[in-house]
């Protein structure tokens, strides 16, 4: 998503866990018109605190782009072939997929919506999942975590309705 962005122009306040994923495109793009930040989008003080530190780097904000994301990978490594089912899941692992798929979301876009009411504009763009991801066996959190984020921005698209502001969703995938 970042790379895309950049590629178009766009300047972009990208928040990565991994400092090692953010100097990588840093490193690649070299422009000034990136400006990354490592933080843990578990922790809801930190998540509060982003968009405003974006504001003040950028001088203004237009966008949120949500598009973290924790995936059964975090569970096991082969969560493809051997899927696992809803009690194999610990309450950590359960805990940490919702806080960044669904919790972070509600969060920033909590935090930026102030910003975006003043000025008449912006834009929630939440990254979420395919339904048969978020209803296939074997797929519990993740698919339940995308469920809630996309829930979440139906309601919040109606709470924004003639505000100048909009929340969509953006389903990735194929055709």
């Amino acid at each position: 998503m970042v790379e895309g962005l950049l590629t178009e122009g766009a300047t972009i306040f990208a928040v990565d866990q991994n400092e090692a994923n953010l100097k990588k495109i840093q490193d690649q793009y070299k422009t000034e018109k990136f400006f990354p930040f490592s933080a843990d989008l578990r922790d809801p003080a930190i998540c509060a605190k982003i968009p405003q530190h974006a504001i003040e780097v950028l001088g203004g904000l237009h966008g949120l782009i949500n598009n973290a994301g924790v995936g059964l990978s975090s569970i096991r490594e082969d969560y493809y072939v051997k899927n696992i089912k809803f009690w194999e899941v610990t309450d950590q692992h359960w805990q940490s997929i919702f806080d960044v798929n669904a919790r972070a979301p509600f969060l920033l876009s909590k935090a930026v919506i102030p910003h975006f009411l003043k000025q008449g504009w912006g834009r929630i763009v939440n990254i979420t999942t395919s339904m048969d991801t978020m209803i296939r066996r074997g797929w519990t959190p993740y698919g339940p975590s995308k469920g809630a984020l996309e829930a979440q921005s139906a309601c919040w698209a109606k709470d924004v309705e003639g505000t100048g502001v909009t929340v969509n969703v953006l389903v990735p995938g194929g055709p």
